[in-house]
Parts: C-alpha cells; sequence; structure tokens
C-alpha cells in the first residue's frame, strides 16, 4: 500500500492537527521535521530550538509506539522531502497551511512542484483558523487522532501550561497589568512560544476557555470577563495572522533604502540596549537576555528604532525577530508594516519613549533593575535621566523631541504643521 509522509513545521502538536488527521486515512508512513539551511531560512533563538526539540521527542513517542518512523532531516526541503518519498516508497506528502515569510512560500511551492513532477502529491490543509485565498474558512478543528494509541502520558505541555493559566486568570488583574513593564510577565499567558510553534492552537484555546464560562460551576462576572479578554486577544492574535496571509506577497522583503552613515552606529546601540534611554534600554537588554518582553514594550522599541533612530524597517524587523522566542511571522512583521507607516488606515504610530517610560513603568522599578546605571540618579528623574543636573554624561544619542518631529514631517511632509510645532506623541 502506498504510504503517506507528513511534513511538520509549526504544528507540533498530535491533537487538533489536520495533516495528521487526514494522513491516518491515507496510511501515515513517516513523519518528518526539516532543520533548514541556506539563504533566507528563518533561525530561531537557541531557547526556541531547544523547546522544538523537547516538542518533537514528546510527539515521537507516540509515532513509534505506532509503528510510524521519525526523521530529523536537514537541508533544502524539496530534495530532502522527495529523497524521503523515494526511500519510503511514499505517494503523498501533507502538511499543515505555515503563513511565513517570503522565503518559506517560495520553499512550498519548490515543494509541491518538485513532488508533481515525479509523479508524487503534495497535500496542504489549512491550519488553525487561518483562510488562504479562495478557500474556506476552516472549522474549528479538535480531533484526539482516532486509530493512533495514546498514552495518559501524552497530555501536552502546552495543555498544562494553558490550565494553569487560566486557573489563575479570575484572579489577576490581566487587562490592566499585561502592558506594564514587569507585571505583565505574572499577568500574560506567556503561552506565544507554544502558539508559535504549534504545540497548541489557538481553536484549542478558545475551547477551553468556553468550556470554563459554559460549565456547571457558577463564573462569577469578573472571572467571565477575564476569560474574554484573553479570548479576545487570542481573536486579534489570529486576525494579524489572517492579515499578513493575504497580504504577505506585498511585503518588501529587503532593505528599503541606501545605508546612512550612522545606521550601523545607531542600529548597534539600539539592539544592544546603549541608547541612553532607559525604557528602551531596559527593554531590549531584557529581550536579550531572556527572547521575550510584552507587547506595548515590543511597539516602543520598534517605533524608536524605526521613527526616531529613522532606521530601514526591514533590519529593524530582522534584528527584533532574531532575539524572540516566540517568532511569528504574521504577527511580527504585520507590527514591523504597521510601525513603518505601510497599513495606510492606521499610519505610523510614533510613540514618546519617556511618556511610555512614565505610563508602563511609573514606580521607575522595571528601568532601574535592567539599567544599573540610574543608581546615582534620584527617584524622579529615572526615565529621562539627563534632566538631572549631575547627569550630563547621560545623554541620550538622539533628542526624542526633535526625532519624533523630524519623523512627522517625514510621514506628512509637514503638512497642517508648523515646524517648530510639539510632534504629536501616543
Amino acid at each position: 500500500m502506498p504510504g503517506t509522509i507528513v511534513w511538520l513545521k509549526d504544528d507540533l502538536r498530535l491533537e487538533d492537527n489536520a495533516a495528521i488527521s487526514l494522513a491516518m486515512t491515507k496510511g501515515l508512513k513517516a513523519v518528518a521535521f526539516i532543520d533548514e539551511t541556506g539563504p533566507g531560512h528563518w533561525q530561531h533563538t537557541p531557547r526556541r530550538a531547544d523547546f522544538i526539540n523537547a516538542a518533537l521527542a514528546q510527539m515521537a513517542k507516540t509515532f513509534r509506539a505506532n509503528g510510524i518512523t521519525c526523521h530529523r532531516l536537514q537541508g533544502e526541503a524539496p530534495a530532502e522531502l522527495l529523497g524521503l518519498a523515494h526511500s519510503l516508497e511514499c505517494t503523498t506528502l501533507i502538511a499543515n497551511q505555515q503563513v511565513s515569510d517570503a522565503a518559506g512560500f517560495m520553499r512550498d511551492k519548490a515543494v509541491k512542484k518538485a513532488f508533481a513532477g515525479d509523479g508524487r502529491q503534495f497535500i496542504e490543509t489549512p491550519n488553525d483558523g487561518t483562510q488562504r485565498g479562495s478557500q474556506r474558512k476552516p472549522e474549528p478543528f479538535l480531533d484526539h487522532l482516532p486509530g493512533m494509541v495514546r498514552s495518559g502520558a501524552d497530555l501536552s505541555e502546552a495543555i498544562t501550561d494553558l490550565n494553569r493559566f487560566l486557573d489563575r486568570l479570575p484572579y489577576s488583574h490581566y487587562r490592566r497589568d499585561m502592558w506594564l513593564a514587569g507585571p505583565s510577565r505574572k499577568a500574560t499567558s506567556l503561552l506565544s512560544m507554544h502558539f508559535a510553534s504549534g504545540t497548541i492552537s489557538v481553536d484549542r484555546a478558545l475551547r477551553e476557555i468556553s468550556l470554563r464560562i459554559g460549565s456547571d460551576r457558577p463564573v462569577d462576572l469578573q472571572a467571565q470577563k477575564a476569560y474574554e479578554q484573553f479570548a479576545a486577544r487570542l481573536h486579534w492574535r489570529r486576525g494579524f495572522i489572517q492579515m499578513f496571509e493575504q497580504n504577505v506577497a506585498a511585503f518588501p522583503w529587503g532593505p528599503m533604502r541606501e545605508p546612512r552613515p550612522r545606521d550601523d552606529e545607531h542600529l548597534e546601540a539600539w539592539s544592544t540596549g546603549k541608547t541612553g534611554i532607559p525604557i528602551i534600554d531596559a527593554a531590549m537588554r531584557e529581550l536579550n537576555e531572556t527572547g521575550w518582553i510584552n507587547f506595548r514594550l515590543r511597539q516602543t522599541v520598534c517605533s524608536f528604532a524605526i521613527d526616531l533612530l529613522d532606521l530601514d524597517f526591514h533590519k529593524v524587523g530582522v534584528e527584533l525577530g532574531r532575539r524572540f522566542n516566540d517568532y511569528e511571522p504574521g504577527i511580527h512583521w504585520c507590527q514591523i508594516a504597521r510601525q513603518s507607516g505601510m497599513i495606510k488606515t492606521t499610519g505610523p504610530r510614533i510613540v514618546n519613549p519617556v511618556k511610555q517610560s512614565r505610563e508602563l513603568d511609573e514606580n521607575e522599578t522595571y528601568i532601574r533593575a535592567w539599567c544599573p546605571e540610574l543608581a546615582s540618579i534620584p527617584q524622579g528623574f529615572g526615565h529621562d535621566p539627563w534632566r538631572h543636573p549631575n547627569a550630563q554624561r547621560m545623554k541620550p544619542i538622539i533628542n526624542p523631541v526633535i526625532a519624533a518631529r523630524d519623523a512627522r514631517n517625514r510621514y506628512d511632509g509637514g503638512r497642517h504643521k508648523p515646524q517648530n510645532a510639539e510632534p504629536k506623541l501616543l
């Protein structure tokens, strides 16, 4: 009987996996994961790589127990997958559709062409609610792979982490603290790496939320509101990915302008947290050390680099993306596009880093934790230490007010605004 191979990408889960479920009906013989090499392929952070390795190892236990072989390949996808199909005498390759960058989309097309040219079939299945082209929007998909024997130990770490978060969600200040520098680590789910790697689906998370709201046990209004707020963020996440899926072909996948004299200097200062602006430096240092910062901080450091430093937005996107453990193209590049003014309905959001610092870290706890050089600066001057008379050597690499004014003039040509007017900042 001709066999089938499943190509795993960012869908590292046994349940709610359309590709695996379909392959089970077509004689699933093997699963494959590729550590891709060559130009254009994204390199994960070390922590993300370890996370992927652990997820694959857990899945492999179930596959092997059911007589399904597991293959870890390295190289270019078309040649590696076609070679595996030949060696296993498989006629069909199945994979979930992946919302990726230009290199990822071209890779998938190349795989399809290679298999078709060899008389074999490559089937792509809709994944986790994302719609491609004119295909029907996928229904919420939650099956447990009938026909595959699973042990009680198969309960994934992702499901455990989700349930722990949902247990404490009603008692946290999710909506208030999710934006704050520092408290956001306790208030938010920290499930973003699970979602980005596909160890859990948004559909599964939404189902767990609905089960809690609709359970027999009483759910008070505060708890229901908290669950609904988290569900709204999941729908927001999916909406960003869908928008990227529909517009990826129009995105410029390369630098947009020629380098300028101070670009390299400014890019280095920003990416290493040495700009002299505490909230920017603290956020970039946290990101470099932990691989995660909250969404509001991501917006702030992104705006600073693109708008105030006037760096090429594609280079900014690459530098940031390489640091995120939870890098998700559909989220990350939509944010870059929005910040660069490519999304015309919203326009650029020029963020005042000092104002954001006061709003996100009122007591200066976060910036002082990550910027020990502020120890000699009195409380109240931490957000903009250059104002203090004893901190003349702590001037930032740019004047943020002047840089914001210049950014606004670049975007609107200075129309409707006197040249000496203060820029309108968020």
